[in-house]
């Protein structure tokens, strides 16, 4: 076996098996529109790279959503955009239902009224995500940003 292999996997065997708790960096916002992180959990799976998840809820001040707009969440190095057609509207929530069963978002609301989105991710990769972690959603016109700064624990990564 090369070093370079047993070097990944040991540090895939540490780092997989280690969840993070997020800590709340610093934010900076584009447009005037403030992007906050309320809470957010990442879980690594130690034995399959690609069963990777996270969940992300925060407020989107100044974000509205109208026909023929779409929606792009980026969490770290995975990023996903969503065409407004596949949305479904009820009232002032905006619900998006990704696949079960393949990697990528698997829930998105947007409440337009209240301001608040939350997002699940499933079935990803998610080894190379970088401290700080950037958190990026664009919606329409709307384009907030916020950098997360976690720390190792061992069941999860959370704020």
């Amino acid at each position: 076996m090369s070093r370079l292999k047993s070097f990944k996997q040991k540090h895939y065997s540490i780092c997989l098996s280690l969840l993070f708790i997020i800590i709340i960096s610093y934010s900076f916002s584009f447009q005037a529109n403030a992007l906050t992180v309320d809470s957010a959990v990442v879980k690594f799976d130690a034995k399959k790279g690609n069963k990777d998840s996270f969940y992300i809820k925060g407020h989107a001040e100044g974000i509205y959503l109208a026909e023929g707009d779409s929606v792009t969440l980026q969490f770290g190095n995975f990023s996903e955009t969503i065409p407004f057609r596949k949305f479904n509207k009820i009232k002032n929530r905006f619900v998006y239902h990704g696949n079960k069963r393949k990697s990528g978002i698997k829930k998105l609301v947007i409440n337009t009224k209240t301001k608040i989105f939350k997002a699940d991710g499933i079935k990803l990769n998610l080894d190379e995500l970088v401290n700080p972690v950037e958190v990026h959603l664009l919606a329409g016109a709307y384009e907030g940003c916020m950098f997360l700064e976690f720390r190792e624990k061992k069941k999860q990564m959370e704020v």
